[in-house]
C-alpha cells in the first residue's frame, strides 16, 4: 500500500485544531506605512514621482489579487484517487505546477480542457470525523523551521501560496527528473529506509549531520521530501477544513501565475488562529512574507539553515 494513504487520514485530520480558540493578531499591521516610507524615499533619492503598490494590509487588498476564475465544483470532478494515481510522478506534492499533473488530470476525468486551477482541491474527506479526536500537532512530517525558512527566502506567503514546481525543479533537478521519469518511489524509498518510522523524519533538519559529504544523498533528499511533505499537508487542510467554516479552502491561480488558497476571511482568522498555535508562529501573518529578521526574532537559525542548504542543494533562494 502506498505510505501516503497509510496515513494521509492521519495528517489530513489534524485540521479539527482549526476549530479551538486561539489568540487572535491583528492583521492590519504596519506594513503599508512602511512600503510607502520607502518609496517616498526612494523617488527622493532619484527624483521620480512614482510610488511603489503596498503590499496587502488587510483581508481584502488580498482577495483582490487571488479570487480564483472558472472555478469547477468539486463534486463535478473525481479527484479522490489521483494522487496515488499520479504518485510516480510526484503529484502536486512538487507542486500544482507539476507538467505532468494537468495531463493526468485529464486523461483520468476525461476532459481535455481541464485545467489545475480549475479543481479546487486533489485531496478527500474522511468519513469518520471521530478520527480527528486522537490526533496532534505531532503529526506533521516536516520542518516547520525549514518551511518558514524556504518561504521567506522566496516570497512566499506561508500556506497561501505552495511550494512551487519551479522551486523543485530549479533546486532538485536530479529528483525532478527522476519524478518525470515515473521514478518517485527511487527517492521517496531511500528517505523511508533511513528513517524507517512510517511518518519519516520529524524532527529538524539541523540534526542531521548534514557535514558529512558521505550522507549528502540522503539529507538532501530529506529536505525535499520535506518540501512535498507540506505541499500535501497544505492541501489536506484545505480539503478538509471543517464545513461550520465554509468548508474546503479553495485553491486558485492568482494574476502572477502562482497557485494560492483563496479563503473567505472566515476561513483566513481560523487559519491563522491555528497557526498561531503552532511552536514559534505567534507572529505569522499568511497574507504577508515573512522576513529573515522575523525568523530570528521567533526564535530560527537561519544562519544554519543558510549553511545546510548551500552545502546540500547549493542555496535556498530559487536562481531562475
Amino acid at each position: 500500500m502506498n505510505r501516503f494513504r497509510r496515513y494521509s487520514a492521519a495528517i489530513t485530520a489534524s485540521v479539527l485544531l482549526l476549530t479551538l480558540n486561539g489568540c487572535n493578531k491583528n492583521k492590519n499591521v504596519s506594513v503599508q506605512e512602511t512600503s510607502e516610507s520607502t518609496s517616498v524615499e526612494a523617488s527622493a533619492e532619484s527624483g521620480e514621482s512614482e510610488t511603489t503598490k503596498p503590499e496587502p494590509t488587510g483581508f481584502e487588498d488580498y482577495i483582490d489579487e487571488t479570487v480564483p476564475a472558472n472555478m469547477i465544483s468539486f463534486s463535478n470532478v473525481e479527484t479522490d484517487d489521483l494522487f496515488y494515481y499520479s504518485c510516480d510522478f510526484g503529484s502536486y506534492l512538487i507542486g500544482r505546477g507539476n507538467p505532468k499533473l494537468v495531463k493526468i488530470l485529464r486523461n483520468y476525468n476525461s476532459n481535455p480542457k481541464l485545467n489545475v486551477e480549475d479543481v479546487s482541491s486533489f485531496e478527500f474527506v474522511p468519513k469518520e470525523a471521530e478520527v480527528y479526536d486522537k490526533l496532534y500537532y505531532s503529526n506533521q512530517q516536516f520542518d516547520l523551521d525549514f518551511i518558514r525558512y524556504i518561504y521567506s527566502e522566496n516570497n512566499l506567503r506561508l500556506f497561501i501560496d505552495e511550494i512551487p514546481y519551479e522551486y523543485f525543479a530549479d533546486r532538485f533537478p536530479e529528483y525532478i527528473k527522476l519524478c518525470n521519469e515515473g521514478k518517485f518511489t527511487s527517492i521517496d524509498l531511500p528517505y523511508l529506509n533511513s528513517f524507517p518510522d512510517e511518518v519519516g523524519y520529524k524532527s529538524s533538519l539541523l540534526d542531521m549531520d548534514y557535514s558529512d559529504s558521505n550522507k549528502h544523498d540522503i539529507e538532501s533528499i530529506s529536505c525535499f521530501r520535506h518540501l512535498g511533505e507540506f505541499n500535501y499537508f497544505r492541501e489536506c487542510i484545505a480539503a478538509n477544513f471543517p464545513k461550520d467554516y465554509g468548508g474546503a479552502i479553495a485553491n486558485g491561480k492568482s494574476v502572477d501565475g502562482k497557485y494560492v488558497w483563496c479563503p473567505t476571511e472566515e476561513q483566513y482568522m481560523r487559519v491563522m488562529e491555528y497557526i498561531h498555535k503552532l511552536p514559534k508562529c505567534e507572529n505569522v501573518d499568511i497574507l504577508i512574507p515573512e522576513t529573515r529578521e522575523d525568523l530570528i526574532a521567533s526564535g530560527i537559525d537561519v544562519e544554519k539553515y543558510d549553511d545546510m542548504c548551500e552545502q546540500l542543494f547549493g542555496g535556498a533562494k530559487m536562481t531562475k
